[in-house]
């Protein structure tokens, strides 16, 4: 009798340790997480959307310029920018009634025949034809001149890009390409714009560019963002002001979140 006890006894040891083996093998091993992903599946969304915002802007020269959070009133009281005739910021191509119109005040030097828009400068004359047929259309639009940069702003739309802006110098015709529409300094010697494209494009940016009376302007910097670019306003001679904007993963219904910033140049 003591030796069947002990012999179920050693049986059932086995049994068991069989089972924890079989366990062992059965088990999915844990998921392995690369050190440089951040998981936010279970966060909240708050604080997804905090992962996702900009608070500093690396520029070519390593220098690190500080988005500084600011209250809505803040950017209203600085001076805002004035749009030309039939521009809300929206996507909405220029008639032709509206393009006439600001033509006509610089017809001594701006010229639209069909698809081609003349622009004589002191040196020579550039010409923009618009291709609305080609693979990517493109289409040129007259939007007025910037004496006090020498500049003529053109509106650009392309199929493939959306919209952008085209500077024409008045003196040497050569063309610079903004991300979005500028604003000037208030001394003239810097342009900024930024854009705030939601169509799919992502194309969140900011740049400013350089200006001076004797040469065309000199793109200085630009930056990807990872918030749109709704607006921006000069506070000083100094300080670009933003107003950014984004999908707020918070937002159910996915609608849109804003902030703004302030941006102190080096």
């Amino acid at each position: 009798m003591r030796f069947l006890s002990i012999y179920c006894l050693l049986s059932g040891c086995l049994l068991l340790s069989c089972g924890n083996a079989d366990e062992r093998k059965t088990k999915p091993a844990p998921a392995v997480v690369a050190a440089d992903t951040v998981d936010t599946s279970s966060a909240p969304p708050s604080e997804i959307a905090k992962v996702v915002l900009s608070d500093t802007l690396l520029l070519p020269n390593g220098v690190v310029m500080r988005l500084e959070p600011i209250s809505e009133s803040e950017f209203d009281t600085a001076p805002s920018v004035l749009q030309l005739e039939g521009y809300a910021g929206l996507d909405q191509v220029p008639s032709d009634e509206l393009e006439n119109r600001r033509i006509l005040p610089e017809s001594a030097t701006v010229n639209r025949q069909g698809r081609t828009l003349t622009l004589t400068a002191l040196s020579s004359a550039t010409k923009l034809v618009s291709d609305p047929a080609g693979s990517c259309g493109v289409d040129y639009y007259f939007m007025t001149s910037l004496p006090q940069i020498h500049q003529w702003l053109i509106e650009r739309w392309e199929a493939c890009e959306d919209r952008s802006y085209v500077l024409v110098d008045q003196q040497t015709g050569k063309q610079s390409i903004l991300t979005g529409y500028p604003i000037v300094f208030p001394k003239n010697q810097y342009i900024a714009c930024g854009t705030n494209d939601f169509s799919g494009n992502g194309n969140f940016a900011c740049e400013l560019w350089k200006s001076t009376a004797a040469k065309p302007p000199k793109l200085l910097w630009h930056r990807e963002l990872n918030e749109g670019v709704a607006s921006l306003r000069w506070e000083n001679d100094s300080t670009l002001l933003l107003e950014q904007e984004w999908i707020d993963p918070s937002n159910s219904d996915g609608s849109m979140a804003t902030r703004y910033v302030r941006l102190r140049l080096p």
